[in-house]
């Protein structure tokens, strides 16, 4: 910890865009508990809170490469900016649902909000190797890691108490007030010069510059099985989450609460960790996904509610690590004028695969155990990550794409 604190005093323009993303993502958590609030309590349908979950991923399916194309050809201080502004502005909606037959603006609300976050993603993600030097990258990752565990702990903790005292329409206007904060603070970096792309570049020659990209590297073909093939596993955990706490160990929202605060402490202590193995990132990764897997099979036959918490802990401690990592293997790895689309793709990869798998999850266990589907999902998990644990550590490249900092 004292190691990430000493890199954002000396990096300037990265801790305000770190601190711009931790409160904006404060306010996301404080707009998620009010949103399902709303929708419990005018309409009283597990239905609408389905098809609300489904609309957070679904915008991934069409936008998602667009958002990282678009990071490829326009400045990314500008995306930044104008998506922060207009989810400010959109996010105030929230404040006109009054009764049941407004519940149509949470939706339509929910799907611009998301269409927005897939281009503020990946330009985010590709402007972190133009603010920090080389070989500070997995500080900075690991930070991220870190921050959301923080912002989830304090998101869901006090987004409900405060959502209890002051009621619905503080947590929409707080959270509209952060993406403004978080607009402003990024309004003041000095984003290095890249080389966009000509907005001449079809969408279709960018799909084919990401296959191609994919081609000469093993390392991006190893991410790409690990993003498609962990949501099938971590959809069914996501899903699981409740499940478990109120028909397995019979703890209500209470385990619920429980639950959520060791996957945000995991994300906290597994990004502090993340920050100290830097030797060999590769094995770093594959050992996190590993360690996440078993983890969450461990879960599944839990007898105890405590030994069940302290796993889900673990596990996330493990995905962190694997997430730190990776996302710093591809910094290093690909230009820092083609990360966008890179980001953008992977991101759509995880989060469309992500709802279809809890979707399934939630039909499936209409016919099977909770404890059953947990614990094929945590050995899913464990093969994903010796799988991509093999093809790094396997690969006998160790040629990057990355392009110099331009100061």
């Amino acid at each position: 910890m004292i190691k990430s604190i000493k890199f954002l005093r000396h990096e300037r323009s990265y801790r305000r865009l770190f601190i711009s993303g931790f409160i904006s993502g404060v306010g996301d958590w404080f707009n998620n508990v009010a949103v399902l609030s709303i929708i419990l309590t005018l309409t009283g349908s597990s239905l609408a809170v389905g098809i609300t979950l489904a609309l957070r991923v679904l915008p991934y399916l069409v936008f998602g490469p667009l958002g990282g194309m678009v990071a490829d050809r326009i400045p990314r201080k500008i995306i930044l900016v104008t998506m922060d502004l207009t989810r400010s502005v959109l996010a105030l909606s929230f404040l006109f649902v009054n009764s049941k037959d407004q519940i149509w603006i949470v939706y339509v609300v929910t799907f611009g909000l998301v269409i927005l976050s897939t281009f503020y993603i990946p330009a985010r993600a590709a402007s972190i190797p133009t603010l920090v030097r080389k070989e500070n990258l997995l500080t900075a990752n690991a930070l991220d890691q870190t921050s959301f565990g923080i912002v989830m702990i304090i998101g869901s903790v006090f987004g409900a108490f405060f959502t209890a005292i002051w009621g619905l329409q503080f947590a929409f206007t707080f959270n509209s007030v952060s993406f403004l904060v978080s607009a402003l603070l990024t309004m003041g970096i000095t984003f290095p010069r890249t080389g966009t792309k000509s907005n001449k570049i079809t969408y279709k020659e960018q799909i084919k510059s990401f296959l191609s990209l994919c081609k000469k590297s093993r390392l991006l073909r190893a991410i790409i099985v690990l993003s498609a093939l962990w949501p099938v596993g971590g959809g069914a955990i996501n899903v699981l989450l409740s499940v478990y706490s109120f028909q397995v160990f019979d703890m209500g929202q209470q385990g619920v609460g429980i639950f959520y605060g060791s996957l945000g402490l995991g994300f906290v202590i597994g990004g502090i960790f993340a920050d100290y193995i830097s030797q060999n990132l590769k094995k770093m990764a594959a050992a996190g996904f590993i360690l996440e897997g078993i983890s969450l099979s461990i879960v599944s036959v839990s007898p105890y509610f405590s030994l069940a918490s302290l796993m889900l802990f673990l596990g996330t401690v493990g995905s962190s690590i694997g997430i730190a990592s990776t996302n710093t293997l591809v910094m290093e790895a690909v230009s820092i004028d083609e990360q966008g689309k890179v980001f953008g793709t992977l991101a759509t990869l995880r989060n469309s695969i992500l709802g279809i798998s809890m979707f399934v999850a939630g039909l499936l266990l209409e016919w099977i155990q909770p404890r059953v589907l947990g614990f094929l999902g945590g050995i899913l998990i464990t093969i994903v990550g010796a799988l991509v644990g093999i093809l790094l550590v396997t690969d006998p490249s160790k040629q990057t794409f990355q392009e110099k900092k331009t100061c």
